[in-house]
């Protein structure tokens, strides 16, 4: 989108804001004006609903005073009732199941009723179980609209008329609403009645499923030609329903030509405020434009051509005579900085240069982009050709080797010889420019043969104390027979032997970390349950974890096979348990769990003691590595002597802090 587009859609959306609410207001006011419209045909048929049925009780009434007036003569009360100034159409008298005995009325009617038997009649049915008057059944007779009027009579007899309803009709259709509504009955199954003259042609369904409803109105009412709205109301005391109808189009014609002016008025404001928005948009983006284009002169490093300053506008005027100020301001500190950066440039040179450290720079694909004089003899990097194949080739090996063999890893140099680099990768990723890796490497050589001397040493020394120092056990049991009965004597031979005891763990620890590390040690691979490891490994602390008052917790689920050394895994468990058991608290927790991992078991191993610095979490498996304010008794070997198993299973371990605090560590080992 253009600048020009940009200011434009913000200028006019500006003149919209006061337009917006104003086309809220009309909704709303559409919204209030048809509930209002609605509300009135409610209360319109509620009215009509009451006058109906006073009509029609009024007609019981007369019916009743006729009855008693002719007592048990049933010609008198039907010559009675069709006296009534033509309120009934035809009358008679039906026995007890509903049959004729004596019936009176115009030809018409007699000859459409013809022999009068109601027994079927769900009606009569539903009156003579009750005994008590029953209107319904509205029909059009010779277009005299009539119903059935049953009223029990003396002696189980009953008396029926076919009422005249031109009276009621002519009551309700005195209100009219608007041009094209009235009032009229209905049955609940939707029939409509009205006067002769017609009744909307409003679908049944429709009716019959707005008198089932909740509501007691529509404001679409489905009907042939159009849409009606209206309401209802149930006549109190009969089936029948008073129902108002009015054409949709009728109904909402004086909400529907206001809310056209309003559109019509708010499209014409919209439209006179685009007109003047698009002047004044074509009458700012003149400067705008100008300083657009002296500022992609400046990125293209143009700083002469300044911008024009005559815009017509005082205000942008001033702005672009600061523009080109500044444009003079930058080219002069332009040539200030490139001296400057020179000059840093070959400071940072000779200072790298000074380094021995190894120095590589490239980009993700391998390329190399920068390598310092180290770099370069250490891996043989000069000017020959084919040397960009050669350098990716060999920067990939180093961070493979990073990957998969740790931080220190060994390097071959263009004499033979091998070296040693501790190796740090990190991944520059600056705003401006593409990604690029930058390794450092930093010669450890003479440290790690000072290591391998230093294990060189403590394995010899350990090889030579194990066989003296398994003589002097021997006669330590022995002295414990000889001096059972002397207590002092014998409280100082058991420390005396616990000393030694744990001179020969670790003289053991040491031995197997250095036969570990040589590949002496072979695995007798077996297949056993995870829950037997674990219950074997728990077995031997839970009395500890008791005296401490430690919760223990085991949970290994049934099922989980996995493979491997199992005396060597047995003993993996036990020292991470011996070390939760050192470091956790009296009254803190230690839990045990596994899951199926890489076709064989994970092990979490989880304490509440005082946990491991974020930054020794690595480095706790090192040997003789002891976390800063360790204050228990230990030789740094277990945690050591864990990891090598774990590697000679070809599994991965890692520590981390607890949940809860504490330390968790994680063990997988593979299928």
């Amino acid at each position: 989108m253009t600048l020009f587009n940009r200011l434009l859609l913000i200028i006019f959306g500006i003149g919209l804001i006061p337009i917006i609410p104003t086309g809220g207001f009309l909704f709303y006011y559409q919204s209030v004006a048809k509930d209002n419209v609605l509300t009135l045909h409610q209360s319109l048929s509620g009215m009509a609903g009451v006058a109906a049925s006073s009509h029609l009780e009024a007609l019981v009434k007369e019916v009743s005073w006729l009855a008693s007036s002719a007592g048990k003569d049933g010609k008198k009360l039907v010559s009675s009732a069709l006296g009534r100034q033509g309120r009934f159409a035809l009358a008679a008298v039906l026995d007890g199941r509903g049959r004729e005995l004596h019936k009176e009325g115009t030809f018409q009617a007699k000859r459409l009723f013809g022999e009068l038997d109601f027994s079927g009649s769900p009606l009569f049915v539903s009156a003579s179980a009750s005994g008590k008057p029953a209107f319904g059944n509205f029909e059009l007779v010779y277009d005299l609209p009539v119903c059935h009027l049953f009223y029990p009579l003396e002696g189980g007899r009953w008396f029926f008329a076919a009422v005249d309803l031109r009276e009621l009709f002519a009551l309700l259709s005195r209100q009219s609403i608007g041009s094209s509504g009235g009032i009229y009955l209905a049955d609940s199954s939707g029939g409509l009645f009205g006067s002769p003259a017609g009744v909307p042609p409003v679908d049944p369904d429709a009716l019959k499923d707005l008198f089932s409803g909740e509501a007691r109105y529509s404001s679409g009412i489905a009907a042939r030609g159009g849409s009606y709205i209206g309401a209802f109301s149930p006549v109190p005391g009969f089936d029948l329903m008073v129902v108002t109808l009015q054409a949709r189009h009728d109904a909402f014609r004086g909400i529907n030509l206001i809310t056209s002016l309003i559109i019509f008025f708010l499209l014409s404001i919209s439209t006179v405020f685009y007109f003047s928005a698009l002047l004044l948009s074509r009458r700012l983006i003149g400067p705008v434009g100008e300083l657009m284009s002296g500022a992609a002169r400046v990125t293209g490093q143009n700083f002469k051509e300044p911008v024009r300053e005559d815009t017509g506008i005082r205000e942008f005027a001033e702005l672009l005579k600061a523009f080109n100020a500044m444009m003079r301001e930058v080219d002069r500190y332009q040539e200030m900085q490139v001296e400057k950066v020179l000059e840093e440039k070959q400071k940072t040179d000779l200072l790298i240069s000074l380094l021995h450290d190894a120095m590589i720079l490239c980009d993700l694909r391998g390329e190399l982009v920068y390598a310092n004089a180290r770099a370069r003899s250490l891996l043989g990097l000069g000017q020959a050709a084919g040397e960009d194949e050669s350098s990716r080739r060999k920067i990939s090996d180093i961070v493979k080797l990073r990957s998969t063999k740790g931080e220190v890893i060994s390097l071959t140099n263009p004499s033979g010889e091998q070296l040693w680099f501790r190796v740090n990768i990190q991944v520059l990723s600056p705003r401006k420019q593409k990604p690029a890796i930058f390794i450092l490497l930093r010669d450890v050589t003479a440290e790690r043969q000072l290591q391998v001397m230093k294990d060189d040493f403590f394995h010899s020394v350990a090889h030579d104390l194990r066989a003296p120092l398994l003589s002097m056990q021997g006669h330590i049991r022995l002295l414990e027979k000889n001096l059972s009965g002397d207590a002092e004597k014998s409280g100082r031979l058991a420390e005396i032997k616990s000393s030694s005891s744990r001179i020969f763990e670790l003289l053991e620890n040491i031995l197997d970390i250095s036969r570990m590390e040589s590949g002496s040690v072979k695995l007798n691979r077996e297949d056993f349950p995870a829950s037997g490891l674990a219950e074997a490994a728990a077995s031997r602390f839970r009395h500890l974890f008791e005296e401490k008052k430690i919760v223990f917790d085991l949970s290994v689920p049934e099922g989980l096979e996995m493979s491997g050394d199992r005396k060597m895994l047995e003993r993996l468990l036990e020292n991470l348990l011996s070390n939760a058991l050192k470091f956790t608290p009296g009254g803190g927790r230690v839990s045990v769990s596994a899951a199926p991992a890489e076709g064989g078991a994970e092990f979490i191993v989880e304490d509440t003691g005082p946990g491991i610095p974020e930054g020794e979490l690595e480095s706790v498996f090192d040997k003789y590595a002891r976390a800063r304010g360790a204050d228990k008794p230990g030789f740094g070997l277990g945690l050591a002597i864990v990891k090598r198993i774990v590697e000679l299973h070809g599994g991965r371990i890692r520590a981390e802090a607890g949940k809860g605090g504490g330390t968790r560590f994680i063990v997988a080992i593979p299928g």
